[in-house]
C-alpha cells in the first residue's frame, strides 16, 4: 500500500518550502546590495579625497603665480624676502626655487627643519614667504622655524615644492596617493597621463620626484604614487 500524504499537509509543505526560497533571495538580494554600498562608499572617498587634494595642488600653484606677479620673485627664492618682513630669510635670487646649484631628487620633501639649522633650503624658505605674504594659511615668519614647516593638505597629505620634478621646471608635489586618487587628479586637472601634461606622477620610491614619470597609471590597492602638478 501507498501511502498518501493529506492534500493540506502537501499543500502546507510546498508553501513553506515556497517561502524558505523567496526568503533566501531576498537575503541574497540584500547582501549583494550592501556589497554593493560598501564598493560605491569606498569610490566616494577616494572620489572625496583626489578633489580635495586636487584643489590644494592648484591652490598652492596659484598662489606661487600671485607671489611672483607681485614680487617679481619666486617665493623661496626671494633675495628681498629679509628686508619685506621681520625675521624673514632670503633666498639666493638665482631664479631657481633650491639653494645653490645642486638639485636633491627628495628635495620637495625636505624634512622638520632644526632649529639649528641657520641656511634653510628654498623648499622651506618658500612656505615663510608664502605665509608672511597672506598667500597660504599658516605661522609667520616672527613665528619662529614653525612657519618653514611644510604644510599638511586636507586629507594629511604633506605638500613640497621641487624645481624639475618630473621633467616640469616648477611643481607642488605630495606623496602617499593612491593609484584611484592619483588617476582622478590627473583626470580632474589635466589628460589624465602620469607621463605629459602638467600633472606627473611616479610609484612612489626613493628615487623621488627626479627619475622619469611612469608611463601609465597601475590602479592596484598596493601601489602608492607621487603625483606634481605644474606651477
Amino acid at each position: 500500500m501507498v501511502y498518501m500524504f493529506p492534500s493540506h499537509f502537501q499543500n502546507r509543505h510546498d508553501k513553506q518550502r515556497g517561502f524558505s526560497l523567496i526568503s533566501m533571495g531576498t537575503h541574497m538580494a540584500i547582501a549583494g546590495l550592501m556589497g554593493t554600498s560598501v564598493y560605491v562608499g569606498i569610490g566616494v572617498v577616494e572620489r572625496s579625497a583626489a578633489i580635495s587634494l586636487s584643489r590644494d595642488l592648484e591652490n598652492v600653484s596659484y598662489a606661487v603665480s600671485n607671489y611672483r606677479d607681485r614680487y617679481n620673485a619666486l617665493p623661496g627664492d626671494d633675495p628681498r624676502a629679509e628686508g619685506r618682513w621681520t625675521g624673514a630669510r632670503s633666498g639666493d635670487g638665482n631664479g631657481l626655487m633650491f639653494s645653490g646649484s645642486v638639485q636633491r631628487a627628495t628635495d620637495a620633501f625636505d624634512a622638520t627643519p632644526n632649529l639649528g639649522d641657520t641656511a634653510p633650503s628654498e623648499t622651506l624658505l618658500v612656505w615663510q614667504h608664502l605665509r608672511n605674504a597672506g598667500l597660504i594659511q599658516g605661522a609667520t615668519s616672527e613665528s619662529g622655524i614653525t612657519s618653514l614647516i611644510r604644510p599638511v593638505a586636507g586629507r594629511g597629505h604633506v605638500l613640497g615644492i621641487q624645481a624639475f620634478a618630473l621633467g616640469l621646471p616648477l611643481a607642488v608635489c605630495t606623496a602617499n596617493v593612491t593609484a584611484r586618487q592619483a588617476v582622478e587628479i590627473d583626470s580632474r586637472i589635466d589628460d589624465g597621463s602620469p607621463a605629459r601634461g602638467s600633472v606627473r606622477a611616479i610609484r612612489d620610491t626613493p628615487a623621488g620626484v627626479g627619475a622619469a614619470p611612469d608611463t601609465q597609471y597601475r590602479e592596484s590597492d598596493d601601489d602608492r604614487y607621487i603625483v606634481c602638478k605644474s606651477i
